[in-house]
């Protein structure tokens, strides 16, 4: 199975130990290591004389927890060397009032686990349902605790923000609470381009609200994201909801640029043409400069020129994955046809002759940096989906309100002189002292 574990640092052990529950008989770490989760805990362990169990598929790391801490006296953890998934699934097994995990978690959405899960609506009927690796390890650790017991987990993205598990986070809801999600600090784990998080549960608890910490571990910014009853559970990052408040101060205060949403005034297609791209008549992420999406050189096929219907001039394309993807959006500026690769979004107006009031429009709101959270999202690389991209408001009324800009913006697009830009920059700035 192509999955990815990482060691945890120890100021992240730390930070999650604090969660740790005031009483508790029985531990447990499902994916151990070399023990860093339970290193905080050691202390608290000997004087209370608490149960622990530490469970590792690998043989090497129950050695490494061995020796981390063969020096420390009343420490005897059961260490079992096992997939943890497996073990769960006995029908005879300890349950904890506390798990710590930081579970491996899937690299590809080949590597997925079908696990059994409860179908709360029919009570103890359970169903079977595909998921990936750090779902499952969820699954299993809620099936474990108490009915008071509490989860503490470093996680992937998928977890927190992914749209094909909302149903895990909205299963999570009807059998429990989440106290908090923190964001860590990126580069927190190294080779680990995505943004990791500690997650608190609590099972059988009531949920009114969820806490939600920034990337600081000593000093972060929190909010409360409020949850209504039977409200399916979206995104629970702390970067998208704070986003997603500043998007909505600044469409309550300039209400009279006439926000739409972008899914309302555009068709939203994925490029149809899968990478790795290797024929040179097709838009791909390498091929964007100053603004504007170009090929490079024209193309011989066989000998003959071909024309191919694909994109069309009032067509915006949109980087879909890569860093800074929300970014690089702009229209196509060579005369020659082309096809689009699967890393690009076309999105095409649905009135042809708004296509100025929706370049600009992007073109402004995407020098706001608030705005990647509620675009980009991904456990590996950044990509935006098409339902994050349509529920994007767009300030369709920028036209009226700032004409000489928009005059100049068109004419400057035009003469493909490039001095547009500083036009979207300047009604930026006038936004952004909305906000300040």
């Amino acid at each position: 199975m192509n999955v990815r574990r990482f060691e945890t640092p120890a100021a992240v052990a730390k930070k999650l130990a604090e969660y740790a529950p005031r009483k508790c008989s029985n531990l447990l770490d499902p994916s151990v290591g070399g023990g860093a989760l339970i290193a905080p805990l050691v202390k608290r362990i000997q004087r209370e004389d608490i149960a622990v169990y530490c469970i590792d598929v690998d043989a090497e790391a129950i050695l490494d927890l061995k020796n981390n801490f063969i020096r420390e006296k009343n420490f005897s953890p059961k260490c079992i060397n096992e997939d943890f998934l497996r073990w769960a699934n006995l029908r005879r097994r300890p349950r904890f009032d506390c798990i710590v995990m930081n579970p491996p978690f899937a690299a590809a959405q080949t590597s997925l686990r079908r696990e059994q899960i409860c179908e709360i609506n029919l009570g103890s009927s359970y169903a079977s349902k595909a998921m990936p690796v750090e779902a499952a390890f969820v699954c299993r650790a809620i099936d474990l605790l108490t009915d008071d017991g509490r989860l503490l987990a470093v996680l992937p993205t998928s977890i927190v923000m992914s749209e094909s598990l909302e149903w895990i986070r909205s299963y999570m809801l009807e059998l429990g609470a989440i106290r908090s999600v923190h964001e860590l600090p990126a580069g927190t784990f190294p080779n680990v381009e995505s943004r990791m998080y500690l997650l608190v549960f609590d099972k059988g608890a009531k949920q009114r609200k969820i806490t939600l910490f920034n990337h600081d571990l000593n000093e972060p910014h929190k909010m409360d994201l409020m949850i209504k009853p039977g409200e399916l559970l979206g995104r629970l990052d702390y970067g998208y909801n704070h986003s997603k408040k500043v998007a909505e101060q600044l469409i309550n205060r300039r209400e009279a640029l006439n926000w739409q949403k972008l899914a309302d005034i555009v068709s939203i297609k994925r490029g149809n043409v899968k990478s790795p791209i290797t024929a040179s008549d097709v838009i791909h992420t390498c091929d964007f400069e100053h603004g504007y999406w170009r090929r490079p050189r024209p193309y011989r096929l066989e000998g003959s020129w071909k024309r191919i219907d694909s994109i069309r001039k009032t067509d915006i394309l949109l980087q879909r994955v890569g860093r800074g993807c929300y970014q690089r959006v702009g229209r196509y500026a060579s005369s020659s046809q082309a096809r689009i690769s699967d890393c690009m979004f076309v999105l095409r107006p649905k009135k042809q002759e708004s296509f100025y009031e929706i370049l600009f429009a992007l073109k402004v709101m995407t020098r706001f940096r608030w705005l990647k959270p509620l675009l980009e999202r991904g456990t590996g690389a950044n990509y935006i989906s098409i339902r994050s991209a349509g529920d994007l408001f767009l300030p369709m009324g920028l036209s009226k309100s700032y004409p000489a800009a928009f005059d100049a913006f068109v004419l400057g697009d035009k003469q493909r002189s490039g001095n547009w830009q500083k036009f979207a920059n300047s009604v930026a700035k006038d936004l952004a002292t909305v906000l300040a």
